[in-house]
C-alpha cells in the first residue's frame, strides 16, 4: 500500500497537534476520511489528487479508534463532519515551512491526477 507523503502526513500530525480526531489519545496513524480509492463527493469541495491524499480527507487517530473505524466503518455523516472541520481548522497557519511543502506535494498530486 502507498503510503501518504510524509509532508501531508507531518501536516496533518501538526493540525491535529499529534491527538486522534475521535477520543483524544496520542494518535497513532493517519487515517484518510473517503477511502483511498473511493470518490469523494464533489459537493464537499476536496480537490481530487492521487490516492485522497488530500489533508482535508485525513486524520490523526490512535491504534484503538482507527481498529474500529476499519471494523464498524464511519457514517457519511461523521465523514462530512470530519471534512467540514478539516477545512474550519485550515485557515490556521501554524508552519509556513512545512504548509509550502505540503502545498508543493499536493501540486504534485494533482498534476498526477490529471494524467491518469
Amino acid at each position: 500500500m502507498e503510503k501518504i507523503p510524509s509532508a501531508i502526513r507531518d501536516y496533518v500530525w501538526k493540525r491535529d497537534h499529534g491527538k486522534c480526531r475521535i477520543c483524544g489519545a496520542p494518535a497513532d496513524d493517519v487515517h484518510h476520511i473517503f477511502s483511498r480509492g473511493s470518490n469523494i463527493p464533489k459537493y464537499l469541495g476536496i480537490p481530487k489528487i492521487k490516492k485522497n491524499n488530500h489533508p482535508l480527507n485525513l486524520i490523526a487517530v490512535c491504534r484503538s479508534c482507527h481498529s474500529k473505524i476499519h471494523s464498524s466503518g464511519m457514517s457519511r455523516e461523521t465523514k462530512e463532519v470530519f471534512i467540514k472541520a478539516n477545512k474550519s481548522l485550515s485557515c490556521i497557519h501554524f508552519d509556513e515551512d512545512l504548509e509550502r511543502r505540503m502545498k508543493a506535494v499536493l501540486e504534485e498530486l494533482s498534476t498526477e491526477e490529471m494524467k491518469i
